[in-house]
Formats: C-alpha cells, structure tokens, sequence
C-alpha cells in the first residue's frame, strides 16, 4: 500500500501561478494498493487573464522538524511507479 500526495508545479514562474490559480480540493490522500489503477479529480481554476502551463508531478511528503517545515521528494520508491497520462496541463483564463 502506498499514500502519496499530488504536486502541480508550475512551468511558469510561482509567483506567477500563486496569484491566479486555485486548486480543489486543496490535499487528497490517495491509497492504492499493488497492481490497482485509481483515478480521480482536481479542479484547477485560472483567474488570471492568460493562460498558464503546469506540470504534474507526484512526490512523498513529509514534515522534517518541529517546525513541520515540508520535504517533498520525488525520487522515493513510494512515488516512482505514479505517472499521469500528460503531465503537461494548459489551464485556460476565464
């Protein structure tokens, strides 16, 4: 059994992609066990007035101190075996 959280990392600058994109809902824990297949939804809405690319991408998630300062990574085991039909998104402006 694997738990992962889904990352969208911007192709544009974070500033950029803070400001005009809000995503719902905002953490989704997913569990999937071996050999399954599990699909599901995010709503991504572009208020800006152009369009924006972003990357999808899945990463394990940690907190790494008292702090609960966050570590994400891509490269664990746990995440390896994800992929996304296109990882590439175009979120058009209203």
């Amino acid at each position: 059994m694997a738990v992962l959280s889904l990352a969208i990392g911007p192709a544009t600058t974070v500033a950029a992609v803070e400001k005009t994109i809000s995503i719902s809902p905002l953490r989704n824990e997913i569990i999937v066990d071996p050999g399954q297949v599990r699909s599901g939804v995010l709503t991504l809405t572009n208020s800006s007035e152009e369009e924006i690319s972003l990357t999808l991408r899945a990463e394990s998630f940690s907190v790494i101190n008292q702090q609960y300062d966050y570590e994400f990574n891509s490269v664990k085991p746990e995440v390896a075996w994800v992929s996304f039909d296109d990882p590439i998104l175009k979120i058009p402006y209203r």
